[in-house]
């Protein structure tokens, strides 16, 4: 009898989940579009759950299948989750500007108890808390403040010079680490007003707590994972985007800073200026935003994300021109002329106007800085190219993002010429973990001090 009752209900078990499952995975075929093959319950997840595919190069495979060439959408599952990629590039605009009420929070999410700076930040919030916090947050991204920040900016790169100059006049190196430590000094001090030394102390105490966010092993691919695709399983996995460790030294870093300049009333033009401001309109009633963890998350997430995508910027724009030795050059020469000009010191005006820096799709995957040329770029469909993505729920740092990328890579190749040796990998090899582009096994090149702008030599 109970053998009976056990097999009756493994047998109504498997039909349900089989009925399930072909029900989950035929929902787009159901609307009447086309899709990518789901296997049960994974979805169109397997290469990344398994660690062979970084899930955006995983997106654009599925984006390239030959089926799909002339397809506006195509139709993928987030593990039991429909979801769409948007080829069709007025379709993209609708859904990032003009339609952007109906798309306006993000999938995934934070646990506000294990991880409130997670969830505080303007990345993850939703709804109304975003658009508050996205209009109080903007002053600081403004040009003008950016133009205000410049100085800071350019004093980190100067201090790179200076790292350069204590490696000698050739040294083999992994340049991603070297512009990492540069993109973290430079955040440090527009974020969070705080000197972090990184080029005169690598093993230093901010880098020490930065470098771990986005170095991905097993659990730290597992979380992302979790955060990004499984955000109704966070409380389970106990995932967070902001370890314990993590966010005890960023409240106590900014909390400090943020004393200090109230107790003292000086302004620095960064963003802790914004914070001491909105901290003073909490106290009044003016907003809703009186948890101190509010501010600290801004500050966060500012050096999480500016820290790591301007320096991969920065190493694949070096990993290339090393590779194009005449692209280098060229580039070389604009930044020479522009430094002899200036009398060595680049204005904030003259930077941004240096076309052949501001230049990096019929192939895409070739590295032609000239197709952002000013009469190619007329040619372009401006959904085409979206490196900070568009419309309200644009990256807000985008002009602090290029802006220190173009100080690293000035003072980087004012001095320095770049090229390939035996540990230079010949194709550039990503790494399967995590949910961005990182090179697999570093960008190691050989640098040559040859003084294209100091004439004398170092001795």
């Amino acid at each position: 009898m109970f053998a009976e009752i056990f097999i009756f209900l493994l047998l109504t078990t498997v039909f349900l989940l089989y009925y399930w499952c072909k029900y989950t995975y035929s929902y787009w075929l159901r609307h009447g579009i086309p899709q990518s093959k789901p296997i049960p319950f994974i979805g169109n997840m397997k290469k990344t759950i398994m660690l062979k595919r970084n899930f955006g190069l995983y997106a654009s495979d599925i984006y390239n299948e030959p089926e799909m060439a002339d397809k506006p959408v195509v139709g993928v599952y987030i593990f039991n989750q429909p979801a769409l990629i948007i080829r069709d590039l007025d379709l993209i605009k609708s859904i990032l500007i003009k339609d952007f009420n109906y798309f306006s929070n993000r999938y995934g999410n934070c646990d506000p108890h294990r991880d409130a700076l997670g969830t505080y930040n303007l990345f993850f919030a939703r709804d109304a808390f975003w658009k508050e916090m996205r209009v109080k947050i903007s002053p600081v991204f403004t040009s003008g403040k950016i133009k205000q920040m410049y100085p800071l900016i350019r004093q980190i790169g100067c201090e790179l010079e200076d790292f350069l100059a204590q490696k000698g006049d050739t040294f083999v190196a992994d340049l991603k680490d070297i512009c990492s430590l540069f993109t973290t000094d430079s955040i440090a001090t527009i974020a969070f007003g705080i000197k972090a030394n990184s080029l005169k102390n690598p093993n230093g105490e901010f880098r020490r707590h930065t470098q771990p966010f986005f170095s991905f092993n097993l659990w730290r691919s597992i979380e992302f994972t979790v955060v990004f695709f499984l955000p109704k399983l966070v409380n389970i996995f106990k995932a967070t985007m902001f370890s314990k460790e993590f966010s005890k030294f960023l409240r106590s870093a900014i909390n400090d800073t943020i004393d200090e300049r109230d107790r003292k009333g000086y302004e620095r033009n960064d963003l802790i200026d914004i914070l001491v401001k909105l901290k003073k309109e909490a106290a009044e009633g003016k907003h809703s935003f009186t948890d101190n963890d509010f501010l600290v998350a801004q500050a966060g997430v500012f050096l999480t994300a500016g820290f790591e995508t301007s320096s991969s910027t920065m190493a694949f724009c070096l990993y290339e021109l090393a590779k194009q030795p005449d692209l280098q050059e060229k580039l070389r020469k604009e930044i020479h002329e522009a430094l002899l000009e200036c009398n060595g010191n680049l204005t904030y005006e003259k930077i941004n106007s240096l076309q052949y820096l501001n230049m990096y799709w019929k192939n895409p995957e070739s590295f032609d800085p000239e197709r952002f040329s000013a009469e190619n770029k007329k040619l372009h469909h401006p959904m085409t190219y979206l490196p900070f993505g568009t419309g309200p729920h644009n990256c807000i740092g985008m002009r602090i993002g290029l802006l220190q990328s173009k100080i690293g890579l000035v003072h980087l190749l004012k001095n320095h010429h770049v090229a390939a040796c035996k540990q230079t990998s010949k194709e550039a090899k990503l790494k399967d973990m995590g949910v961005i582009l990182q090179f697999e096994n570093g960008v190691y090149l050989l640098v040559k001090r040859d003084n294209m702008y100091d004439k004398i030599p170092l001795k």
